[in-house]
């Protein structure tokens, strides 16, 4: 089973889902800024994860560069892991690189 809450409360199926993927986003870039947490429950059978991700993208024609924060259930199953969560913050902007970041 497969049910997505949109940004404004709407229950979706996942048809709808991947018609708004596929039809009214083109997805430039997703990326991997960071993982904040990983916490094992269940016997190491499930676990919450926590990440950081930039995702640029175009929503029905409308350009949107987000750093949003990802917060997901995930159950194994079998030899597999699954998602059976995820959550997306609002998005904020996209920080830009300066003289003064720091290189690590």
């Amino acid at each position: 089973d497969f049910q997505y809450i949109c940004s404004a409360g709407i229950p979706i199926g996942k048809e709808r889902k991947v018609e708004l993927l596929t039809d009214e986003t083109e997805i430039e870039m997703i990326e991997l800024v960071s993982i904040d947490s990983v916490r094992l429950m269940n016997g190491s059978e499930s676990a919450v994860a926590v990440t950081t991700v930039d995702q640029k993208f175009e929503y029905k024609g409308i350009r949107q560069d987000h750093r949003v924060v990802i917060s997901c259930c995930l159950e194994l199953d079998g030899d597999s892991l699954k998602i059976v969560h995820e959550h997306r913050t609002s998005g904020n902007p996209i920080p830009k690189d300066s003289r003064w970041s720091s290189s690590g």
